[in-house]
């Protein structure tokens, strides 16, 4: 430290001031260098965090190119694509294949700004591709037999439209994410207690473990049943899409990441994932809910199943394929008898 002195006075001296300039020159280069160190080194940290996240969740989920495409679909360059939602009845480190609670196909069309869901019936009465000799099945068995995978295989068959991308997430990572959004509001149309929670007309705040309760209830829905549990779902993923596109701090959705990074596997890229973000989302922010007319339930090896007409199915198939701008299909290219159309026959 310099001090002056009474009897010589250092401020006045050429080579003091010189040296003053110098260190004061040195000192901001030094805190200048410091912060851009700081700066580096938390963005390589974010690097490595999403770098690492990005091979968790892509892990055994490279499902490449749908059999019913010409070509893989780019989001970079705003193509209009389809994802299969899976939602998984099981914890991360338990074994065997769980169960799938939720099966939803969205297809989003940026051109068109707009974003279809539909709720594949859990108990839809099906012949499962590769295990025809089982006979009937009811969809959510898909799950059990090949995983994601074959459910997807299941989807394309029975809709008829290429399923270009696959997200699965259990019921962990469903809580952890809404809980790092800080929660969602609801509007609910139901009056019902469930699981120690109550849940009156109107609109509720609710944390990951009251959303799931919400989402996943579906006897105390006398009229609907599992269909207004659908519903109840559908509200759910608009809520959270709708909070996650708004959140545009890196720090924010590392820390979304961060929460469900063990209990998601998808096949989108985490660059994939940020396209969809950014350049879908005036589609992501214009959600509507596909509702399929179901027929008469069919009872048989003491199991219920869901059934859906010839005529209703195309309505379902057409509405998903126009969306993705892909042909539409003429009921001539499907048998008529419902049978025939369960069966997995369909080309």
């Amino acid at each position: 430290m310099v001090t002056k002195s009474k009897k010589i006075d250092l401020s006045k001296s050429e080579n003091f001031n010189k040296s003053k300039k110098i260190f004061t020159k040195n000192r901001i280069l030094v805190a200048i260098t410091i912060i851009l160190i700081s700066f580096l080194a938390y963005g390589t940290k974010v690097y490595f965090d999403f770098k690492k996240m990005n091979d968790t969740f892509h892990e055994g989920f490279d499902t490449g190119k749908s059999d019913l495409r010409e070509e893989q679909v780019d989001v970079s360059k705003l193509h209009p694509f389809s994802i299969l939602l899976v939602g998984v009845d099981e914890d991360p480190v338990s074994k065997g294949p769980g169960r799938s609670d939720t099966m939803m196909v969205v297809t989003l069309n940026p051109k068109v700004q707009s974003t279809n869901m539909y709720s594949i019936p859990r108990d839809l009465r099906v012949i499962i591709p590769g295990y025809e000799k089982k006979g009937y099945q009811k969809f959510n068995n898909a799950y059990f037999l090949g995983g994601t995978q074959l459910v997807r295989k299941s989807a394309e068959k029975y809709l008829d439209i290429p399923i270009d991308h696959v997200l699965e997430i259990n019921f962990q990572g469903f809580v952890e994410l809404i809980d790092a959004l800080g929660g969602i509001t609801i509007e609910n149309t139901l009056e019902f207690t469930l699981g120690g929670y109550d849940f009156p007309l109107g609109k509720i705040e609710m944390d990951g473990q009251k959303a799931l309760v919400f989402s996943r209830m579906r006897k105390e829905d006398i009229k609907n049943g599992d269909f207004g549990r659908q519903e109840r779902q559908k509200q759910v993923i608009k809520e959270i899409v709708q909070k996650t596109s708004n959140f545009s701090n890196i720090t924010k959705l590392s820390k979304i990441f961060n929460a469900v990074e063990n209990n998601v596997k998808t096949s989108l890229y985490l660059d994939d994932i940020m396209d969809i973000r950014e350049k879908y989302s005036s589609a992501t922010s214009n959600m509507t809910s596909l509702q399929a007319k179901y027929g008469a339930g069919v009872f048989k090896d003491k199991l219920d199943y869901v059934t859906m007409s010839h005529e209703e199915r195309l309505i379902v198939i057409n509405t998903l394929r126009e969306h993705l701008e892909l042909p539409i299909k003429d009921s001539s290219e499907y048998p008529n008898k419902d049978d025939e159309m369960m069966s997995g026959k369909v080309k």
